[in-house]
């Protein structure tokens, strides 16, 4: 991530916007490398080659900080916008994605069940 109009490092959080509704990583507490190990939902391959809505922001507290909370953004706390990855089967066969914006980026692993 990259320095941005917040002060200090961000309390960064992704949220993925699913067909069983809205789930974030818990936040990332002031750190520009965060890493979260949370799992946020069970989704179908045909849901995740069908394209999910992700971004990236500068959570402050809003939410709980719990991993599946579903958090909205404050305002003027993006860092990746809402966009759409539409994931393909390469990223499902190597279980890894990644998603990259002007101010940073992250990635995610794909698990099967």
């Amino acid at each position: 991530m990259k320095n941005g109009p917040w002060s200090g490092a961000p309390d960064p959080t992704v949220c993925l916007d699913l067909s069983a509704g809205r789930r974030c990583t818990q936040e990332g507490s002031e750190t520009w490398r965060p890493s979260w190990n949370c799992a946020v939902a069970d989704v179908s391959a045909r849901e995740l080659l069908g394209g999910v809505q992700m971004e990236l922001f500068d959570n402050n507290r809003w939410g709980t900080g719990t991993c599946g909370e579903a958090v909205t953004a404050p305002p003027g706390n993006s860092i990746c916008p809402s966009s759409l990855h539409v994931f393909t089967l390469d990223e499902l066969t190597r279980g890894a994605w990644s998603q990259a914006c002007a101010q940073g980026s992250f990635e995610g692993e794909v698990v099967a069940r």
